[in-house]
C-alpha cells in the first residue's frame, strides 16, 4: 500500500508562497524577492526600449549623425544658454564638394558611402559635448558649446584637412577623395536675434567657401555698427 503523508499546513503571509518538497520538509519561498527582481528587469527593459526609440527618432538612419529635428532642438538650447551667461557657441556647416558628381558617376550607393565617411570623420574629430548632425542632403552641421570664433575656425580648418585625407572606394575599387566647403558662425549674444540667424550666417560661410574654390573655410564676421 502507498503511504500518504499528511500535508503540513503552516500559516503563510499573503505575499508568500508555500512549497512542499516531495519527501522533505516544507520550504517557504518568498515571492517578494522574485517580484522585486522581475519589476527591476521590466523597468530596465522599458528604459532600454525608450532609449532606443529616442535614438531612432533623433538619429539619421544612414550616417548615424543626429537628424534635423535634434539639431533644431540643440541650437535653441545653445542660443538660450549664451543669453544666460554660458559663453559663446559656434556652429560649423560642412558641405561635401561635388557630391552630385559622386552620385551621377559612381551611383547612389557610393554617394551614401561618401556621406557615411564624412559623418564618421566629423564625429571622430569633434570634442566631447558637441553635436554632429546631418542638416540635409550632403550638408552636415556641428554645434560646439562654449566655443568662441577663433577656436571654432581652428577646429574647422583642422577637420577640413582630415576630411581631405578620407578615401572612399567605388564598386570598381577606385579610390575617391572627399573635400568639403565649410562655414563658421559664432553666437556670443551680441549679434543674432534667433537661432535661425546663426544658421543663415554659417550657411553664408559655406557659400563663400564655394565661391573661393571649395575645400576651404570661411568665417562669418558680423558687421559692427558704427557709433554716432
Amino acid at each position: 500500500a502507498v503511504e500518504h503523508r499528511p500535508v503540513l499546513r503552516i500559516p503563510v503571509p499573503a505575499r508568500e508562497r508555500l512549497a512542499i518538497e516531495q519527501g522533505g520538509e516544507p520550504v517557504v519561498i518568498s515571492s517578494r524577492g522574485q517580484s522585486g527582481l522581475q519589476h527591476q528587469q521590466q523597468t530596465n527593459e522599458l528604459r532600454l526600449q525608450n532609449e532606443q526609440l529616442t535614438r531612432k527618432a533623433t538619429t539619421d538612419s544612414l550616417t548615424g549623425a543626429a537628424n534635423r529635428g535634434r539639431f533644431n532642438e540643440e541650437i535653441k538650447v545653445r542660443f538660450e544658454a549664451t543669453r544666460a551667461g554660458k559663453g559663446p557657441w559656434t556652429l560649423i556647416f560642412f558641405d561635401a564638394d561635388h557630391f552630385k558628381k559622386f552620385n551621377d558617376t559612381y551611383g547612389h550607393p557610393v554617394g551614401d558611402r561618401v556621406l557615411i565617411a564624412l559623418a564618421q570623420a566629423l564625429r571622430s574629430e569633434m570634442p566631447k559635448g558637441s553635436l554632429v548632425a546631418r542638416y540635409g542632403g550632403e550638408e552636415f552641421a556641428v554645434v560646439l558649446p562654449e566655443t568662441d570664433r577663433v577656436a571654432g575656425a581652428q577646429l574647422a580648418e583642422t577637420t577640413r584637412r582630415i576630411i581631405a585625407e578620407v578615401e572612399v572606394t567605388s564598386d570598381d575599387d577606385e579610390e575617391l577623395h572627399i573635400t568639403a566647403s565649410i562655414g563658421v558662425a559664432t553666437d556670443d549674444g551680441t549679434c543674432f536675434q534667433s537661432p535661425d540667424q546663426v544658421v543663415k550666417a554659417a550657411d553664408q560661410g559655406v557659400y563663400a567657401a564655394k565661391r573661393a574654390g571649395r575645400n576651404c573655410v570661411r568665417v562669418f564676421a558680423p558687421r559692427m555698427k558704427r557709433a554716432g
